[in-house]
């Protein structure tokens, strides 16, 4: 019986307003060699009785590029010479994989001990723990990270992380945002607040408490889904989106940064890394198959260095990144929020 079989993060990262970029990516998925090895969870099987069944198991599927997914439905007897048809297959079987994920979804109150993505590359084994970084989150489980991340000798964390989760001793903070241009995130967060799907990721992510939301994905393990791009798995449209010369965005560019800071950090064979649900299954792609980009590949080197053979001089580094960061920000969001304040103050005095 084929077996489905899930990886478990917890939630996803917040997203801005379609840009231009993003609209043509979208318009390029609808119409068009590894070298780790993976571990995973207990897989989930299917009903005995039911409708179709995927081709591919769900790993197959999350962690595998085009070439590599090709070759396995070739073994599996199906023909995908052409792109359109291997993306059709894709996405039937990820539907199907969704939707058995879908129906076998139970409700919990909480969770008892966080389950990462494991991937080993090199002679190491790295384990991807994705969450919702905020106060909510971090104060339901603060302790349950706390304890499983103890385990690990090499921890890396996500910039600003530590804000929200206890971080064990000898954790290292990685200066992800130092690829991004002062520019590039003014202009992001100033589009985003002044769009109001914009404003309500940011109350959201910020206010509303998510246990219960958090807790049900964890039972149900459906984040890879929740990342998918037009009905296919991140890593697939990541692929295309390059193929078709569309610029990766900074959350892509960030997760490369992870991922690369993370293979040049730490002298152990384990390494535990802590960041935002949407970076997990990006970092778990560029640590198998690499970072395109030679310059993040290389900052990612030498801030991973100077964090280990001069940990004073990387904290004072760090502190700058953030400081930028809150400031740049900070104006941006201001600035775009500016409008929707006058509107607010105009309808009080209207109606009061």
């Amino acid at each position: 019986m084929q077996a489905f079989d899930h990886h478990h993060t917890e939630s996803t990262e917040l997203s801005g307003p379609s840009s231009p970029a993003q609209e043509k990516l979208s318009a390029a998925l609808s119409t068009s060699g590894p070298h780790g090895t993976d571990h995973h969870q207990e897989p989930l099987r299917p009903p005995e009785q039911g409708p179709a069944r995927p081709t591919l198991t769900f790993t197959q599927l999350a962690e595998h590029r085009m070439h590599d997914l090709r070759r396995l439905y070739r073994e599996h007897g199906v023909a995908v010479e052409s792109d359109a048809a291997l993306l059709q297959q894709i996405r039937e079987d990820w539907r199907l994989h969704r939707q058995y994920a879908e129906l076998a979804t139970t409700k919990g109150d909480g969770l008892s001990e966080p389950t990462p993505i494991t991937i080993d590359i090199d002679n190491r084994r790295y384990h991807l723990f994705g969450v919702i970084h905020s106060w909510s989150t971090g104060r339901r489980y603060q302790d349950a990270y706390g304890a499983v991340l103890a385990k690990f000798n090499d921890v890396v964390a996500e910039q600003g992380i530590r804000a929200y989760f206890r971080l064990p001793p000898g954790s290292v903070s990685c200066a992800d945002w130092a690829p991004i241009q002062p520019g590039e995130l003014f202009k992001d967060t100033f589009m985003q607040a002044l769009d109001i799907k914009g404003i309500l990721s940011i109350v959201v992510g910020l206010v509303l408490p998510f246990q219960r939301h958090e807790a049900e994905r964890s039972t149900a393990q459906l984040l890879e889904f929740s990342n998918e791009v037009d009905n296919l798995p991140d890593q697939i449209a990541r692929e295309l989106q390059v193929a078709n010369g569309i610029p990766l965005n900074f959350i892509q560019r960030r997760s490369q940064y992870q991922a690369e800071f993370a293979r040049y950090w730490g002298s152990s064979n384990e390494c535990a890394l802590l960041v935002g649900g949407l970076h997990a299954t990006e970092i778990r792609d560029y640590l198998k198959y690499g970072v395109e980009d030679p310059e993040i590949t290389e900052l990612a080197r030498l801030h991973a260095t100077m964090a280990h053979a001069h940990p004073l001089r990387y904290s004072a580094l760090y502190t700058y990144y953030q400081a930028k960061n809150l400031c740049v920000g900070g104006v941006a969001l201001a600035l775009g929020l500016s409008p929707w304040v006058g509107v607010i103050a105009g309808l009080r005095h209207w109606l009061f």
